[in-house]
């Protein structure tokens, strides 16, 4: 006799969910397989700035402490020595004396900083802006450029195209002007940290703008004003290496 056994459905049961223990999906990692994410952002940051004109009065104090570079940009008749109240020595980074005003660039890195720091400069028809930064690296220069004209129009003045030498910089430009006006603006994303207006027979126009860049982009900002016909202007830039 054959002995038959009733068939069994087997039922398959679903596992307790776990709450908290799901597992996210991994992040995407860059080709080049370096840790995600990369921070290509270069570390310069504005710390103070400020601006004084011969026969305009002192120049008011600025806190630069935190600061690791210091640029000032002048525009004169005559050679200038620029100084300060920490006893910082300066170095030229890049001048234009082709008309006047001539203009100069000066760059004190790894300088002494603090409250209460003021800045002055020799020569004659001297206007001045000084900007402190935090993020340089303590290197020599990167590439820079100059340019005048004895008569600026409304289509302005460049400095000249400078292409950087490391990823991340700090640009650096100034603009000199021999009348007065009320504007002194550069494009390409720069922006203006000073502008000492121009005073007849006293001092001459300033300008002092920088740009933050990331890459090997070259730079070239155009300088225009408000006021041109037959008027002698300057522009300079100097790119810096960035952290």
């Amino acid at each position: 006799m054959k002995l038959i056994l009733p068939r069994r459905k087997l039922v398959l049961l679903a596992a307790p969910a776990i709450i908290g223990l799901a597992k996210p999906a991994p992040a995407a990692w860059p080709s080049s397989g370096q840790p995600y994410p990369i921070n290509t952002a270069p570390a310069s940051q504005l710390v103070a700035h400020g601006q004084a004109g011969i026969n305009q009065g002192a120049f008011t104090a600025i806190d630069t402490t935190g600061a690791n570079a210091l640029y000032m940009a002048i525009s004169a008749g005559s050679a200038p020595t620029p100084s300060d109240s920490k006893s910082n020595t300066w170095a030229l980074s890049v001048s234009d004396t082709g008309v006047a005003p001539q203009t100069y660039l000066y760059e004190c890195l790894t300088p002494t900083v603090g409250t209460g720091h003021t800045f002055a400069t020799t020569g004659s028809n001297w206007g001045f802006c000084v900007a402190a930064f935090k993020g340089l690296a303590p290197s020599p220069i990167g590439p820079t450029n100059h340019n005048h004209t004895s008569a600026l129009t409304s289509a302005g003045i460049q400095p000249g195209s400078v292409t950087p030498s490391t990823s991340k910089t700090l640009f650096i430009s100034a603009w000199g002007y021999a009348t007065a006006s009320s504007s002194a603006t550069p494009d390409s994303g720069y922006s203006v940290t000073d502008y000492r207006v121009y005073i007849p027979a006293n001092c001459y126009a300033v300008a002092l703008a920088y740009l933050v860049q990331a890459g090997l982009t070259p730079s070239n900002p155009t300088w225009t004003t408000n006021v041109v016909g037959g008027i002698a202007a300057t522009a300079l830039i100097a790119a810096f290496k960035s952290t």
